[in-house]
């Protein structure tokens, strides 16, 4: 816990997104720590938009202010808060609402992770597929490409998550507001260098608010894998148990019990070995080129020059991770 004479002080670590860059898993880094206060859903969605097109379903609607923010963490303000909505990144609505909190609080700090943009296509497109069922069994990573390159969004236009999955990855564009917003109080970092270097980021946030020092791990736990499901009944199951009843029902542990116990296979499989042609490949780099160069002065100076990865700087060989 925080030293007692800052006992009363607000402060708070949200990681904005992006999507598929492991957030997941430094959301768990941090929160095994027990230096944060942390809501019983890592993602709360407590600001998103409800007409935004990735929104989801949320714990409790905001309606404006901190106390009812803070109500979703049951150990603030002993300790500072921390959640991982992702999709915060592409909602002008929850960036204005978390601004707003922001002024009511000491101290808080945004963390958005990037990932390379055609790997982090590749994940959310086999997660749609293959883990929560949004996308046909029979779809192919290439022909998703492909049609996406050349604006046939209509055979995607179900699933707005995998249907503007290629703008996600614009990420310049969409962090200028934010940059504006928040100031030095954001840090736009590169999930390979983060999965690389946890307890220097981990240092970094934990300094920033203000809390000791803490003897983090070497490694972040590889989290939110895509896996492909054995059985699709069980799958569809499953789906519908999270629709029709609360998140922490009775009903719904024991579904998704049984379905983690007989229908899961982490890693291994085919879902995980399908890749982008080369041709493919090349041109959706190229189509992101340019955001990504806009993007660099924004990466907060943590990350040398020498670490960052070649999606960034163009340069060939810097090592790229495969994780989901």
């Amino acid at each position: 816990m925080p030293p007692a004479d800052d006992a009363a002080l607000r402060r708070g670590l949200v990681i904005i997104g992006a999507p598929k860059a492991s957030t997941t898993a430094f959301f768990d880094y941090l929160a095994a720590s027990g230096l944060f206060a942390v809501a019983a859903r890592k993602e709360t969605r407590h600001f998103q938009s409800a007409d935004h097109p990735l929104a989801r379903r949320r714990t409790t609607p905001y309606r404006g202010g901190l106390d009812q923010y803070a109500a979703l963490f049951p150990d603030f303000p002993a300790r500072p808060l921390l959640e991982a909505s992702p999709d915060y990144f592409y909602d002008t609505g929850a960036r204005t609402a978390l601004s707003d909190v922001s002024t009511e609080m000491d101290a808080l700090i945004c963390v958005c992770l990037v990932r390379d943009p055609v790997d982090r296509l590749r994940s959310m497109f086999l997660f749609a597929r293959d883990t929560i069922g949004t996308v046909s069994p029979g779809a192919t990573l290439e022909a998703y490409g492909e049609d996406l390159l050349a604006g046939r969004h209509a055979r995607w236009a179900s699933t707005p998550l995998v249907r503007d999955a290629l703008d996600v990855g614009l990420y310049g564009s969409h962090l200028r507001p934010w940059t504006a917003a928040f100031g030095k109080g954001l840090l736009v970092v590169p999930q390979e260098w983060a999965v690389a270097h946890p307890r220097r980021l981990a240092d970094a946030v934990t300094r920033q608010l203000g809390l000791a020092d803490h003897a983090w791990p070497d490694e972040m736990s590889r989290a939110n894998a895509t896996v492909a499901p054995a059985s699709r009944l069980l799958h569809r199951m499953v789906r519908t148990a999270a629709r029709r009843w609360p998140e922490e029902s009775r009903v719904r542990r024991s579904v998704r019990t049984a379905y983690d116990a007989v229908n899961r296979r982490a890693g291994g499989t085919a879902s995980e070995a399908e890749g982008w042609s080369p041709d493919l490949r090349a041109r959706l780099e190229t189509f992101y080129r340019e955001d990504a160069v806009t993007l660099l002065p924004q990466i907060t100076d943590l990350v040398g020059p020498d670490e960052l990865p070649a999606w960034l700087t163009g340069r060939p060989g810097t090592p790229r991770t495969a994780r989901a």
